[in-house]
């Protein structure tokens, strides 16, 4: 694939995957870059020894926002996945949890039955505030036709 080369603007053409397997010149990668790809890169391990919390990082309004434009900064993929994990809304009905750098997610208080379920309550979309906070800056530091691709992940809290 031919890639030609990246320019200072967050702002792309549409690339199709079909130009880019025929091996079409292309303004940028059409793939997305994962979040953990996020974590090999130089500027990300720097943000990380300042920030040595993955909870900090990942519910830190600037922080969100700066790690999930590293990839697209860096690579020019076609979208951008916000930094964030899949335990985030946990604390948000009760469940509080640590990311252990080595161990991985622990959740203080696991349910391991029915009666564990009463300690949760509805889901507190202000302990959330983060999350739609770096959606909106995402959209206005990304132009459209990349940010559309968080369009799914925009419609949960409505």
């Amino acid at each position: 694939m031919n890639i030609s080369q990246s320019h200072n603007s967050l702002s792309f053409h549409p690339v199709s995957y079909a130009d880019a397997a025929r091996g079409d010149l292309v303004s940028r990668p059409p793939a997305w870059m994962m979040r953990q790809v996020g974590r090999y890169m130089v500027t990300y391990q720097k943000l990380a020894q300042k920030h040595s919390s993955f909870r900090e990082r990942s519910e830190t309004t600037g922080l969100i926002v700066e790690v999930s434009l590293q990839p697209l900064k860096a690579f020019r993929p076609i979208g951008v996945i916000i930094f964030s994990d899949i335990l985030t809304p946990l604390p948000a009905f009760g469940i509080n949890f640590d990311i252990k750098d080595v161990k991985g997610p622990v959740i203080h208080s696991p349910i391991r039955s029915e009666d564990g379920l009463k300690v949760l309550y509805p889901i507190d979309f202000d302990k959330l505030r983060f999350v739609g906070e770096s959606l909106k800056i995402l959209r206005k530091e990304v132009k459209f036709d990349t940010l559309f691709k968080l369009s799914a992940i925009l419609k949960w809290k409505k």
